[in-house]
């Protein structure tokens, strides 16, 4: 049976394909700077940007030994940071530990307020003195 004439052309003006190709091309752009304030974000590197390690020459007479070095290097820097990590993520338990305390303990309202009070004149006092340093400095810079 032969077929009506029900189907639309798939033909479009230069002026609509054009303006689909630039939205394309906008879209593109926008997911790239998105991937990479997402990497920049997370503390990582973009890949074209990271120092590519060039090696160590085969001429070189004592090459193993630099790669011991170089190898060396690497695990104390990982080593370092792995016991930074670890020791930032004891002083977050120890500090959430002393804010459930204190919660416990500072549970009267008169406690809490007491300490407060007293915490706020220290730094006030701390500030007064500060101040009078400064203006004593200004003085004898004159």
């Amino acid at each position: 049976m032969p077929k009506g004439k029900n189907h639309s052309s798939k033909r479009t003006t230069l002026h609509q394909k054009y303006k689909i190709q630039k939205k394309v091309k906008e879209h593109h752009r926008k997911a790239r700077k998105a991937e990479k304030d997402r990497i920049k974000k997370q503390g990582g590197k973009i890949a074209y940007l990271r120092k590519k390690d060039p090696g160590v020459p085969n001429a070189w007479p004592f090459k193993e030994e630099v790669l011991r070095e170089a190898e060396e290097h690497k695990e104390k820097l990982a080593k370092a940071k792995a016991e930074e990590i670890l020791q930032r993520k004891r002083l977050r338990e120890k500090q959430r530990k002393q804010l459930q305390a204190g919660r416990a303990i500072g549970s009267s309202s008169g406690n809490s307020l007491a300490a407060l009070r007293n915490s706020a004149m220290a730094r006030q006092n701390d500030f007064e003195l500060q101040e009078e340093n400064m203006r004593a400095a200004r003085k004898t810079g004159d």
